[in-house]
């Protein structure tokens, strides 16, 4: 698990961590924008054969909403 977090700190994740006992592990990105370009950064990176990815975005961060 930990070279499924280092390639999501090389692809710009703002906190990349280990949930679990290992086997999920979740990058957070400041934007959608930075979201998407990690996302590529990885596929070129060929370390997400074999992963499930799955992109979700909040709201506006914002208590309440």
């Amino acid at each position: 698990a930990a070279p499924a977090r280092e390639a999501l700190e090389r692809a710009g994740a703002a906190v990349a961590l280990l949930c679990g006992s290992g086997s999920c592990v979740a990058g957070i990105f400041r934007s959608e924008a930075e979201r998407d370009a990690g996302r590529a950064r990885l596929a070129e990176e060929d370390v997400t054969r074999g992963w499930g990815v799955i992109a979700t975005a909040t709201g506006s961060g914002r208590v309440g909403d």
